[in-house]
């Protein structure tokens, strides 16, 4: 399955302030510079996490499972009527009360399900069986019924959907900015929040040119008479030109 985000070209961003902020940390008490060295390669496989590990271990490669855990049985997503959900069996004491919001307590009796071992022996037959009841109601009715029985769960969300969960809108995780040409716009928030430190509004991703003078001006000292001169030469490109 392809990763619906683009992970490979992110990671660098996720590694490269922590490298930085470790490097600063370091200047402080030693008063000495650090080169830092990140590939992006290094960090998809620094984010192999267990997966490397099982690698290691067995001296096999670990099997594509779809959107099923490799080695939890039943962890993953299940078709629902009108969607899919997630079911999460993360320990021994979720699967009875599986089995009891699935409407078949019998399963979990079934020396084929009674351990994870054993589970993950027969997901073969063990997934395709729960998917088959799943199938039978909505999104909103299993979520219901999960949240009765103690069983973690989670929908899955389109884009738009997240986006407009009560949970993003309550972190602030969608703002607005005025943009240059098109106005008021939708924008992400900052998935890093500081309590007692408001951040400054995010501004909307600049047009081409927008800041070319104020940098010129404000930065590097130039009058308005050498800026109209760089203007006319075609040197410098502004909106307004």
């Amino acid at each position: 399955m392809k990763l619906g985000l683009p992970i490979g070209d992110m990671v660098g961003g996720v590694y490269g302030p922590i490298a930085i902020l470790a490097a600063l940390h370091e200047r402080n008490h030693t008063g000495r510079g650090r080169l830092i060295d990140i590939s992006l390669q290094d960090g998809l496989i620094g984010m192999l996490g267990y997966l490397a590990q099982l690698a290691f271990v067995t001296g096999e490669d670990p099997q594509p499972v779809g959107s099923m855990h490799p080695s939890i049985v039943p962890y993953g997503s299940f078709p629902a009527s009108d969607g899919f959900i997630i079911i999460a069996v993360l320990s021994e004491a979720f699967w009875p009360k599986l089995c009891q919001a699935l409407g078949r307590p019998e399963l979990a009796e079934d020396p084929r399900f009674t351990s994870l071992a054993e589970r993950r022996t027969h997901r073969d037959v063990l997934e395709p069986l729960i998917a088959e009841i799943t199938r039978t109601r909505t999104v909103t009715e299993w979520e219901a019924r999960l949240e009765q029985h103690d069983v973690p769960y989670a929908p899955i969300l389109g884009v738009s959907a997240a986006l407009a969960h009560p949970h993003t809108m309550a972190r602030n995780m969608v703002v607005t900015a005025e943009h240059h040409e098109i106005g008021e716009m939708r924008m992400t928030g900052r998935p890093v929040k500081f309590p007692g430190a408001p951040q400054k509004p995010l501004a909307a991703p600049p047009v081409l040119g927008q800041d070319t003078l104020s940098v010129l001006r404000d930065e590097l000292g130039c009058d308005d008479d050498e800026l109209r001169r760089l203007i006319d030469k075609g040197v410098i490109v502004t909106p307004e030109t």
